[in-house]
């Protein structure tokens, strides 16, 4: 198809018809003084046409993007193909949100697990004390040679327990003796210093051979003789048969009119000491300290039936892992 293009002038009423290769530039025209193009003119139009715009001139710093991007957007909106950039900030919003509870959510489920398994540990290592407590009683009952008849390490027991369960006390008042915390439960006079024998017995009776041990630790010295007395015989307090244990002074085996051999050793106060004694069928009572042994002797008159029992004279002290067997 072949195109043409015709140049009117108003003022002179004559057109000029030019093919596709002669269509005179803006720049040909001539304006005349009757309202004709001035060739100056014509090229501030040329250039108008061909200089980019401000905003174009923009773009290498991201401005002209930025505008044609808001277009865009803007006009996909009209037409609800796409969200607006407040939709997506809402979105992003929102979805930070559920982000933020799911985080939440997690961290409450680790802080929940982590608190069962602590009370998990905390119960397994209450078991593992127990067994340990019990496993050092009927240790010692082995180490003893005979069936455990009694024993007590007081770990059952409440704090304050006036006097321990199954324990019975004579001389003193009703407050010398309780249950106490020293790295774990133990029973305790500590009320008085007074010269006053004070003592708790438990059972079962027994009579004829049989051994007792029990950790005993001497806790604040009276005036005069401060001892402690793990009694292997006991019916009251003119009645017993005892190892006495005296800080600075020694061991000895004790009854209320009588004392064996002294043997003396480095007692010290505020300091836990293993004792045991064995009696025979003969009333023969053998002493020992931490696994040695101290000596023999045969108090008179011999005790044939009776109570077990701790005591106190002139001091306060404290006692554990009681365990009493026989053959």
């Amino acid at each position: 198809m072949l195109c043409v293009w015709a140049v009117c002038s108003i003022s002179s009423a004559a057109c000029s018809v030019y093919g596709p290769d002669l269509l005179p530039t803006s720049a040909q025209v001539v304006r005349r003084d009757d309202g004709g193009v001035d060739p100056t003119d014509a090229q501030a139009d040329e250039e108008a046409t061909t200089q980019p715009s401000g905003d174009v001139a923009l773009a290498a710093d991201g401005t002209a993007e930025a505008n044609s991007d808001a277009a865009t957007a803007a006009e996909a909106a009209d037409d609800g193909s796409l969200e607006t950039g407040a939709d997506v900030a809402g979105d992003v919003h929102s979805e930070g949100d559920a982000q933020g509870e799911i985080d939440g959510t997690t961290a409450d489920a680790a802080d929940a697990g982590a608190d069962a398994d602590a009370s998990a540990d905390a119960n397994a290592a209450d078991a593992a004390d127990a067994a340990a407590d019990a496993g050092v009683l009927v240790e010692a009952g082995r180490e003893a040679g005979g069936t455990v008849v009694f024993s007590d390490n007081f770990e059952d027991e409440a704090l304050g327990a006036m006097p321990a369960t199954g324990w019975t006390r004579v001389g003193g008042s009703s407050t010398d003796w309780e249950v106490a915390d020293d790295m774990g439960r133990v029973f305790r006079q500590d009320r008085s210093l007074s010269t006053t024998f004070r003592a708790c017995h438990a059972g079962p009776t027994v009579s004829g051979p049989a051994t007792l041990s029990a950790r005993v630790k001497v806790t604040q010295n009276g005036v005069t003789g401060p001892t402690a007395f793990l009694c292997v015989r006991f019916i009251d307090i003119s009645n017993y048969q005892c190892l006495a244990l005296e800080p600075g002074v020694g061991l000895q085996i004790k009854t209320a009119v009588e004392s064996g051999p002294l043997w003396s050793t480095g007692i010290s106060m505020g300091i836990w000491y293993n004792l045991k004694l064995s009696i025979d069928a003969s009333g023969l009572i053998t002493g020992y300290l931490d696994g040695n042994v101290l000596g023999s002797f045969r108090p008179m008159p011999v005790i044939g039936s009776s109570d077990i029992a701790v005591a106190t004279l002139s001091a306060e002290a404290a006692f554990d892992d009681v365990v009493l067997t026989v053959p």
